[in-house]
């Protein structure tokens, strides 16, 4: 199965100008957001009970926060023109990892329904067109995880469509290894199995990222590939994910290197296992990512203990050849850089119109 429309074998009569959009209405929307109203926590036995029990999280989950949020809207935003009714889009990505406590649950049917539900009460408090509400809810509905993987349901409609692709270009490369970590850091998942982390040994990959969170990206990063219908998109994932196949590499490194050196020389600093660590803290504190102003701090100082994009550029300068052989030390500098390069392609990233030889033509 993949993301094409049934009902438009050819789609190239939709790439026009869109329905002109409400830069107030936006903007309140963003407002809400970025009051942390994103950052929901649900008390399961209430939901069993047919309540709505919605109170902020302890500590956001930072693979879900304000920050990708934007990431998305930014996507979604510069998409080519298709059809879209663009206050529908932005509302359905705005909102659509309102509730995120779930996931902990591996419940995302009943995380997504009640994503729509809460959604709905506050598009009205901000006067969001009536009308429109209902196609914003079918979006963050049909654009789903649950429903495009588990249920093997495309998206119905254009906004649910372009909402599920910038979805899932954040969730590759260099920006899913952060975002993967950091939400297995906030579970308390496991990294890896570290009796064959890289898949060594013949076994397949778990097939969800509950279990451990190196199986949950081995296991779902062919698969977005797979569901990905947009030539562009599916384009830029595939260059993205080259990183992250550099990162399963410099991983399989240094797990042979850490069977090599004695508890005493062995060391975590540079390198994949830097990341993964640094990531993971940052899920356990509920920090961001980066500073949303400057992620890579050209006008301001570094801030490690608060920002992990910062400690990894710190880590990256505060290196020293004590971390093993040169060669070992080189590397480890050259990938950390790389990593950074990495996002930074990543963030500055768009979406370009596919050619007429696209798979979204036929």
């Amino acid at each position: 199965m993949n993301l094409s429309f049934e009902k438009n074998k050819n789609l190239l009569h939709l790439f026009k100008e869109g329905h002109p959009a409400d830069e107030v209405l936006k903007q309140k929307m963003l407002d809400l957001a970025k009051a942390g109203i994103s950052h929901i926590n649900f008390d399961l036995a209430k939901i069993a009970n047919g309540e709505r029990a919605i109170e902020e999280a302890d500590k956001p989950d930072p693979a879900h926060d304000y920050l990708h949020m934007m990431r998305v809207l930014n996507y979604a935003e510069n998409f080519p023109e298709i059809d879209q009714d663009k206050d529908v889009l932005r509302a359905a990505v705005i909102f659509h990892d309102l509730i995120t406590h779930l996931k902990a649950y591996n419940n995302g049917e009943k995380e997504t329904e009640a994503t729509a539900q809460y959604t709905e009460d506050l598009l009205r408090s901000i006067g969001f067109p009536e009308y429109k509400i209902p196609k914003v809810l079918s979006a963050i509905k049909n654009s789903s995880a649950h429903k495009v993987f588990s249920l093997e349901q495309a998206p119905k409609d254009v906004e649910a469509f372009i909402l599920f692709t910038a979805d899932k270009l954040d969730q590759s490369g260099a920006i899913a290894i952060m975002r993967y970590f950091a939400s297995g850091g906030h579970r308390n998942r496991p990294s890896m199995n570290l009796d064959d982390p890289t898949l060594k040994k013949n076994r397949e990959p778990k097939k969800t990222e509950y279990e451990n969170t190196v199986d949950g990206l081995l296991y779902r990063m062919p698969a977005i590939e797979e569901k990905i219908d947009y030539g562009a998109a599916r384009e830029t994932i595939e260059k993205r994910n080259d990183f992250f196949y550099d990162f399963i590499k410099e991983l399989e490194y240094e797990t042979t290197e850490r069977k090599q050196f004695s508890e005493s020389t062995w060391t975590e600093k540079g390198g994949a296992f830097a990341i993964i660590k640094i990531f993971e803290n940052c899920g356990r504190e509920g920090k961001p990512f980066y500073h949303e102003l400057d992620p890579f701090a050209a006008n301001r100082t570094l801030e490690p203990n608060i920002y992990p994009l910062d400690a990894v550029k710190f880590e990256l300068e505060s290196l020293d050849n004590e971390i093993g052989p040169k060669e070992i030390s080189e590397r480890r500098k050259a990938f950390l850089q790389q990593f950074l390069n990495e996002v930074k392609f990543e963030l500055s990233g768009e979406i370009v119109p596919p050619s007429e030889e696209s798979e979204l033509y036929r």
